[in-house]
């Protein structure tokens, strides 16, 4: 089932998920793959210094004279949290809409 998965895009598995006719095992693992895939937009986003992350109240900045910088998403780097909390995720999932699933 994971393999077949790859090869949905995020609306065929929205639509999968809120069907009847998709049993609740299916629909299980197809909102692991959802929230997989939300998790790895989210981390790309941070990865790639996108506009939001600078005004987020989950990104942190450090600056130490002696080790240089380095900045967190506590998003990311925490157990609780959704995908959905980064202000950059509505935008970046109307981005990817028409993209392939990677």
């Amino acid at each position: 089932m994971k393999h077949d998965l790859e090869n949905y895009t995020d609306a065929d598995l929205s639509a999968a998920i809120a069907s009847d006719a998709v049993p609740e095992a299916h629909k299980i693992d197809m909102y692991r793959e959802q929230t997989r895939r939300d998790w790895n937009l989210i981390g790309g986003a941070f990865d790639d210094g996108m506009e939001e992350c600078y005004s987020c109240g989950y990104w942190f900045y450090q600056y130490w004279t002696d080790t240089g910088a380095e900045q967190t998403c506590d998003l990311l780097a925490r157990d609780g949290g959704e995908p959905w909390q980064c202000p950059a995720y509505d935008r970046l999932k109307n981005e990817n809409e028409d993209e392939e699933p990677e």
